[in-house]
Formats: structure tokens, C-alpha cells, sequence
């Protein structure tokens, strides 16, 4: 097995469906005309992260099926952990950390000769593990174990419930017939948006502020009151760690709104993946009543970390980035909360230094926007989280991009290697608003 004959099942199997349902011979000209404009579209703007620019990105399906990804996520962590892997795959790490373990020693990349031989035998392993067994795995996978059985862990993913949920049912069962072709004005009480987190097995959540039980998570609305991003926790309990990994990264740009996956066995997952292309996934259990929309809507989950009893007596380090918080996630949040009007110049929020004039005297003022995200307001949840932890790590993330040349490079070694550590006191959030890296650091 080639690798492109390895990568083939993460096409979306929902765009086969609709392909197959449309093809020539078989369907209305116009809704096929209409579904190649979607599919055109999805290419242009896949991976570009512009909700102003994409107003369909919540409906229209991309090219990634995020359940094949999960799995290829579990390969990639059975490699790494040596689990479910080749005998032969095995040995050939053992030498490969043999020869080249120690010349990597506090090494971020391999830049010198010897450590680029080094880079060569890692890949030609990863080959070796991929074309040998493609992305399917042992039903005894790592990413078919319950979330925080190995590590504590809150995967966290944005949820549409109650209302939202219901009006995400008939607009997305409206675009799927062709009867709306444009949904970028689509939005939702903003009540109904929920940040959903997983939560280690026998977790326990109350609504008190003494905590006990060695599980304990004191909801973060009793310990934070006030902060609306802790009003809208919404504890998803325990689950695989196949279900956060189809559904978390499963951002807008890349896909659709997903449903969430619970309460399949390894075995039943993996039966689902053999089924041919256009088959798949059908006869799985889904959470009901709620659907997700991606990862982006708490990228600094420290109230939920400050609430949970074992961090009690730990440090917390939030790692973010140079001012504001992610300009995609807040611009998302626009568009589901339809503030778009109350927010004119959604479009252009980016950076901390400009937000001040988003929001004095004008209608942005108040909103659940300035509320939660706005870097400026200092009680907002943005400013909490960061007040919330121990230690901030600031990296310079949105002064690159991960498609230039070097790109992932250059911001591993901002992340890992330049990016100051500092306590949150050093902040201040009306000459300096946000993570501003140089601001009382040592």
C-alpha cells in the first residue's frame, strides 16, 4: 500500500454521498450545477479561516471525512507509544532513538548535517508504519480508550443545543436539498451556544465551592460568577478519545457542523470505517439533542482548570497568543450569536490594540461579544483566563502562517524557544490589552 492509496479514506464521505446522489443522469441539472459551485468553494476557501469571507463554512462539507482523521490521529499516537505497532516497526525505532536520540537532545528541529540523516531514518520509518497498515487500527487503540484514563484531559469542542440545535436541523436539512443556497446570515439564540468539555471518567460536577472527592469539578459559573464563558460550560462527561478527535478539530473551513459520535465500541468504529466509500458511518450512535460546531470557542480554559480539584494544589500555564484571543473563533462567534449588525466592523476583529474602538459609544458595547472576547473590557472572560493562571507563555502565532515557507518551523521555535514566560500580574489590559509578551517580563 502506497501512501496515497493510505491517505484516500480521509475524503469526506458526505461529499461522495452527495455526488452520488447528484451524478449525471440521475438528478436535477440545476441542484448538480449548484453542487459542483459547493464543491468549488470548498476548495477555495478550505483552510482559509475567513467567516466574513465564507458565510456558507457551518453548512457546506469540506474535503477532510473528520472520522478517518481520527483514526489516522490513533495511528499516529499507537506509533508514538509503541502500541498495536509492527514488530519490525518497533525495531526500527529502537535504532533510529539509538543513533540519533542524543544528538537531538534540546533540539526543536534538525538543522545540521547529521541531525538531517536523523530526519530521513524518522521519516522512512513513518512510511514504513503507514504503507505496511494504511490508517486503520487494532480495536485495542489508544484513540478507542476513554478520555483521561492515561491523562488528565478536557477536550473542549462548541455546541449548538435546545433552540440552536433545532433551527441548525432545518437550515442544514434546507441547504442539503438545494432549497437555500445562501446560509451566512444563519444564527442562533445566543443561549443555545454551549462551550461543551469532555471530562476524565468518574468525574464528578457540583455546584458548591468546597470540593472534597479527589474528582471534583466545582461548576465554573458558581467559582467564576459573573464570567459568561463559564456560564456556558456544558459538561459532555466521559467519551473516547475518537469522539473529541472527529468533532473538536472539525473546525468551520475545513468542514460542516458535526454530530458528536458516543458510545461506540472499537470494533463497531472500525466496521463502520471498512464500509465502502459512500457507505459510511451509518449505523452509528450519535449524541442526541446537540451537534458540534469545532474546537475554537475556549482556546484559555483555565476557570474550568481552576475548578477542578486535582489542579488545586498545581500550577496552571496558559499557553496563547500576542494580544487577543483567536480572530476566527471570535469572528464565529459573531456569526452564530447574529451580532453582526450590533458589531459593524466584525469583519476586521483581529488584533488587541485596535478592539477600543469597536466598543465605546457604540452598539458593540454590552454585547455577549465584548462580554467574553473583548480584550479591552477588563472583566471580560478573555482577561479572566488569562488572570486565572499561574503562568502565561506568549507566542507570536498570528505574525505567520503555517503555508508559508518554514511556517510550522518558524512558529515551533517561537512557541518552544522565544515566547516569554510571565506571571498574569505583569498584564495590563488598557496600555497593553491581552497577552502582550514584553510587559513586566524579565
Amino acid at each position: 500500500m502506497n501512501v496515497n492509496q493510505a491517505l484516500a479514506p480521509l475524503f469526506n464521505d458526505d461529499l461522495t454521498k452527495a455526488l452520488i446522489a447528484n451524478s449525471v443522469g440521475s438528478a436535477n441539472p440545476a441542484n448538480l450545477s449548484k453542487l459542483s459551485a459547493r464543491i468549488s468553494d470548498a476548495a477555495e476557501n478550505f483552510g482559509s479561516f475567513q467567516p466574513a469571507k465564507d458565510g456558507n463554512l457551518l453548512f457546506r462539507p469540506g474535503f477532510i471525512d473528520f472520522k478517518q482523521f481520527a483514526l489516522a490521529i490513533g495511528k499516529a499516537g499507537d506509533f508514538y507509544s509503541g502500541h498495536t505497532v509492527n514488530p519490525e516497526i518497533l525495531l526500527a525505532q529502537q535504532n533510529f532513538l539509538t543513533r540519533c536520540a542524543q544528538a537531538s537532545k534540546d533540539q526543536i528541529l534538525w538543522p545540521n548535517p547529521e541531525q538531517e540523516s536523523c530526519a530521513k531514518e524518522f521519516a522512512g520509518v513513518v512510511l514504513a508504519h503507514v504503507e505496511q497498515t494504511g490508517l486503520l487500527l487494532n480495536r485495542d487503540s489508544e484513540v478507542f480508550s476513554d478520555i483521561g484514563e492515561s491523562i488528565q484531559a478536557f477536550p473542549v469542542t462548541a455546541l449548538l443545543v435546545e433552540e440552536g440545535y433545532t433551527q441548525y436541523l432545518e437550515t442544514q436539512a434546507a441547504y442539503n436539498s438545494f432549497q437555500v443556497e445562501d446560509v451566512s446570515l444563519f444564527s442562533v439564540p445566543q443561549q443555545t451556544i454551549k462551550y461543551g468539555y469532555w471530562l476524565p471518567p468518574q468525574t464528578e460536577v457540583v455546584d458548591q465551592l468546597e470540593l472534597s472527592a479527589a474528582n471534583q469539578l466545582t461548576h465554573p459559573a458558581v467559582k467564576h460568577p459573573g464570567d459568561l464563558k463559564s456560564e456556558k460550560f456544558y459538561a459532555l462527561g466521559s467519551g473516547k478519545w475518537f469522539d473529541a478527535l472527529s468533532t473538536s478539530p472539525a473546525e468551520p473551513g475545513l468542514t460542516n457542523i458535526q454530530p458528536i459520535p458516543s458510545g461506540n465500541s472499537g470494533e463497531e468504529l472500525l466496521r463502520e470505517a471498512r464500509k465502502p466509500i459512500g457507505a459510511r458511518w451509518t449505523d452509528m450512535k450519535y449524541r442526541e439533542g446537540m451537534v458540534s460546531t469545532g474546537g475554537w470557542p475556549d482556546l484559555h480554559p483555565t476557570q474550568v482548570l481552576a475548578s477542578y480539584q486535582p489542579c488545586q494544589s498545581a500550577d496552571i500555564v496558559c499557553l496563547t497568543r500576542e494580544g487577543a484571543a483567536s480572530t476566527f473563533g471570535q469572528q464565529i462567534f459573531v456569526m452564530l450569536s447574529g451580532l453582526q449588525e450590533q458589531l459593524p466592523d466584525w469583519d476586521q476583529v483581529s488584533g488587541a490594540h485596535d478592539y477600543q474602538r469597536f466598543v465605546e459609544g457604540t452598539s458593540a458595547e454590552g454585547t455577549v461579544w465584548d462580554q467574553i472576547y473583548n480584550v479591552t473590557t477588563p472583566e471580560s472572560s478573555f482577561n479572566r483566563s488569562l488572570h486565572n493562571a499561574d503562568f502565561v507563555l506568549c507566542t507570536d502565532w498570528d505574525n505567520g502562517s503555517l503555508w508559508a515557507p518554514n511556517g510550522i518551523a518558524k512558529l515551533s521555535i517561537d512557541a518552544y524557544s522565544t515566547a516569554p514566560l510571565k506571571a498574569p500580574e505583569a498584564f495590563n489590559t488598557v496600555e497593553n490589552p491581552g497577552c502582550a509578551p514584553f510587559v513586566g517580563a524579565e
